[in-house]
C-alpha cells in the first residue's frame, strides 16, 4: 500500500467515527481535532488547532487533576476514564480513551484522545440503581411490618415445612 492510499483510509476512518477525536502533543497543544468535539467545547473545531486543551476544555489554570492524557503521557499506556460534568445546564458523562503515539525510541510524543458521550447509558444505570434502591427500601419496610406485627405470620414451602415466622408467632 502506498502512503496516499493509507492517508485516504485514515481520513475515511477519522471522518466516519462519531466520537470526538483530539490529537495532543506533550505540551497539551491540539494538533488535530474532529468536528464532533464542538459539542463538548461549544466552539468551532477549526479554531481549536494549535490551542492548548487546558484553555479549551477547562476554566482552571494548568492541567486538571483528572486529566486522562496526563496519565498516558506519564505511563505510556492506554488510559480510559469516565468524567461527569455540566454542559448547557445539563449533566453529561463522557468516556475518554487515550492512546499513546510513540516515536522510534518508544517515547510517548503525542496522544490521541477519543471522547464518547455515554450520558444516556449512565443515566439509565442511575435510573436502574434508583429503582433497585426503592425496591430494597420497600422490601425492608414490608419485612419490618411483618416482623413487628402482633399477629402470627408464618411462611412455609410447598411441602408445608415452616421456613420462617415473626415475633407474633413465637
Amino acid at each position: 500500500m502506498d502512503i496516499a492510499y493509507k492517508q485516504k483510509i485514515a481520513e475515511i476512518i477519522f471522518e466516519n467515527i462519531r466520537d470526538g477525536i483530539i490529537m495532543l502533543d506533550r505540551n497539551y497543544r491540539i494538533l488535530a481535532i474532529k468536528g464532533s468535539v464542538e459539542k463538548w467545547t461549544e466552539k468551532p473545531a477549526s479554531g481549536l488547532i494549535d490551542k492548548y486543551c487546558t484553555d479549551v476544555f477547562h476554566d482552571i489554570t494548568g492541567i486538571c487533576p483528572h486529566c486522562a492524557a496526563k496519565t498516558t503521557f506519564e505511563t505510556g499506556e492506554v488510559n480510559i476514564t469516565t468524567q461527569k460534568g455540566n454542559l448547557k445546564d445539563a449533566i453529561y458523562y463522557a468516556e475518554l480513551s487515550v492512546y499513546p503515539v510513540n516515536d522510534e525510541t518508544g517515547e510517548v510524543i503525542e496522544c490521541v484522545v477519543v471522547i464518547r458521550d455515554i450520558t444516556e447509558r449512565m443515566l439509565s444505570h442511575e435510573e436502574i440503581l434508583g429503582l433497585y434502591n426503592e425496591a430494597t427500601q420497600t422490601k425492608k419496610y414490608l419485612e419490618g411490618i411483618i416482623e413487628d406485627s402482633a399477629d402470627a405470620i408464618v411462611t412455609s414451602d410447598i411441602n408445608g415445612i415452616i421456613t420462617s415466622w415473626n415475633k407474633g408467632a413465637e
